[in-house]
């Protein structure tokens, strides 16, 4: 949960023109020049890039798309620079010395950031040599080797195709027991596809409507959110903030018996602070909208969200590896361990999070998912598969999902010491699964699946 993903520099807008900032003519300053840099996000280091020319800058992470992220204030004074970033929520406040700016990058905490005038960091871990033959045993580990990852998985399988599966590495950096076929992997927020297909199989079932309002089921909801209904909370178009405050996080339990007062919890700190953007406005990636979805679904039934996937989704699909939380035991290898920064660990979110990314599964089962997504069986209606996988007010996240212009739906997830990416594509046939045991590949969506694709016969 990006973030989770989206606390690592979250929310870098693709697509986002350079500004030069009005009322102010163009002017040569002792600050022009392009910087580069590396930033250390704890679980992952992201190559950053600024562009200083006069009155404008213009900030890049390499490693998140390299799209264009224009400063909307910038001050100088002397040595020193402020810039404001108000389309991610950041600033940063340096001082230059020669031809170096040090100082701080904030995005919802304060970062330390070194940036050097002339000098654009190299990817230690580029994959581009990797990636442009058909995926085998061989080429994965070499893959892992690049990456440094203790542990990596990946299957596929094309419609009336044998499931393919490689696996390479060890459960957990340190340790000699290595990674075995039917071991299990979190997920993250590939769990909010489940957390969206259980909606609509209560849809189905009649015991909640699409176009429920929030404040129908949730009491002393605010004003503000009151009206959102499951298109907004699971599309991302509600207007709320990605999580809860940390501070109010890190009171919530980690596992809990009965999560749904800890859930409430988080609702309730979540919604008091003010909406990120108006309902259907635009796209704002928000665990919150997941945990106020299952919410509705506890209230509507009776039942915690853990027994409502595991009866309407989990056991009707055979998903029997599937469960909550990481895997495995906290005092034994006996599954695979996420990692962060190279240590191994046995960790998730508060369980307050879970349907916005706390499931784990084998490889086997998630590829068994995908499947009924690409398939689409009599478990669900046409109607409620439809409504799953139609993007939502002029973007391309549908329910759980993201759908490209032809179809295909993606998505990632990551707790901060996992990750985890699928792909279903109707066309082709084709549904596929990457798992890391550590977060190698977050700055690198998608680089796997060219391989996997060849792998599995489909021209690129």
């Amino acid at each position: 949960m990006k973030p989770s993903r989206r606390d690592t520099l979250t929310g870098l807008a693709a697509g986002a023109a350079s500004l030069i900032l009005p009322g102010k003519a163009w002017a040569q300053t002792s600050f022009d020049g392009e910087y580069g840099g590396v930033i250390d996000l704890g679980t992952v280091k992201l190559r950053m890039r600024l562009v200083i020319a006069g009155d404008a800058a213009t900030l890049y992470s390499l490693d998140q798309g390299n799209s264009p992220i224009p400063a909307s204030k910038m001050e100088r004074k002397d040595w020193s620079l402020l810039l404001e970033f108000e389309v991610i929520k950041a600033r940063f406040e340096g001082r230059l010395n020669g031809s170096v700016l040090s100082g701080t990058f904030t995005q919802g905490r304060p970062i330390p950031l070194r940036l050097e005038r002339g000098v654009i960091p190299v990817d230690p871990k580029d994959l581009s040599g990797f990636t442009g033959g058909m995926m085998s045993q061989v080429l994965l580990g070499q893959i892992r080797e690049r990456l440094g990852t203790p542990g990596m998985a990946i299957g596929w399988q094309r419609k009336k195709g044998a499931v393919q599966q490689l696996f390479t590495g060890l459960r957990a950096a340190g340790h000699p027991e290595p990674l075995l076929q039917d071991d299990l992997w979190h997920i993250g927020s590939i769990t909010k596809s489940f957390t969206a297909t259980l909606f609509a199989r209560m849809v189905q079932a009649r015991a909640i409507r699409w176009d429920t309002p929030l404040g129908e089921l949730l009491a002393n909801t605010p004003e503000h959110y009151r009206a959102l209904t499951a298109f907004e909370l699971l599309s991302h178009h509600g207007g709320l903030p990605a999580n809860a405050p940390v501070g109010d996080l890190l009171t919530l339990p980690r596992s809990e018996k009965n999560p749904r007062s800890s859930r409430r919890r988080f609702a309730d700190s979540a919604m008091a602070q003010p909406p990120v953007a108006k309902p259907q406005a635009r796209f704002a990636y928000s665990n919150v909208g997941y945990v106020l979805a299952a919410i509705m679904l506890e209230n509507a039934t009776g039942q915690t969200w853990e027994k409502l996937i595991r009866r309407e989704v989990l056991r009707p699909l055979g998903l029997k590896s599937a469960g909550f939380g990481p895997p495995g035991s906290v005092k034994l290898i006996d599954q695979p361990r996420g990692h962060v920064g190279g240590a191994s660990v046995h960790m998730d979110n508060p369980v307050a999070m879970a349907p916005a990314g706390g499931l784990h599964m084998s490889l086997a089962d998630l590829l068994k998912y995908l499947a009924a997504h690409r398939d689409k069986p009599k478990y669900l209606g046409t109607a409620q598969w439809q409504e799953l996988h139609t993007p939502r007010f002029g973007s391309s996240y549908s329910l759980g999902w993201f759908v490209r212009k032809n179809a295909d739906l993606w998505h990632n997830g990551s707790n901060t010491a996992w990750y985890a990416e699928v792909i279903v594509e109707p066309a082709s046939g084709l549904v596929a699964a990457t798992c890391n045991n550590d977060t190698a590949l977050i700055p690198r969506p998608r680089v796997l699946f060219p391989s996997i694709r060849r792998a599995a016969g489909i021209a690129q």
